[in-house]
């Protein structure tokens, strides 16, 4: 069994209804795929984040991602704590499949950072290892098609 079936087969096969957590479903699966399928791009986000833990902000969901030795943890983030990146889904979505730059969306504000210039620039460094893997990582277009979907299903909402 390969090891996206054993990664993003809950991802995939729940029914979408339910969008609340779309993008730590998808940060999850996505990170699992990066450690199995490229392990210098997984291996390059934790050292590039060098012990920094970060709090994202995408569609509201808030999660505090800490770097340990060997993984990256997702948890969710307390009020209290002010976010590097505050985004949504769609962009997230535009960055991936290419439509959109990085650039293009921090001076559009559809992408905004927040922090001090060291804590940025190690962020900015590891999502672009996380990017990279994510480009690598087999059976991350089905991921992406998935939480694709979800994000077009919230914007309904």
């Amino acid at each position: 069994m390969s090891v996206f079936a054993l990664v993003g087969e809950a991802f995939l096969s729940s029914s979408g209804a339910d969008t609340q957590n779309a993008f730590r479903e998808f940060l999850e699966a996505s990170l699992t795929l990066i450690d199995a399928d490229v392990r210098d791009r997984y291996d390059a986000m934790l050292s590039r984040l060098n012990a920094r833990a970060v709090v994202v902000d995408v569609d509201g969901e808030r999660l505090a991602l800490i770097p340990t030795a060997r993984a990256l943890e997702i948890g969710t983030a307390s009020a209290e704590q002010l976010p590097i990146l505050r985004t949504t889904g769609g962009v997230i979505v535009a960055l991936l499949d290419g439509d959109l730059e990085l650039g293009t969306a921090l001076r559009e504000n559809r992408l905004r950072l927040r922090g001090a210039s060291s804590d940025l620039i190690a962020f900015h460094s590891a999502l672009m290892a996380y990017l990279e893997g994510c480009v690598r990582a087999s059976g991350m277009d089905r991921l992406l098609s998935r939480y694709r979907g979800a994000v077009d299903a919230r914007t309904k909402t």
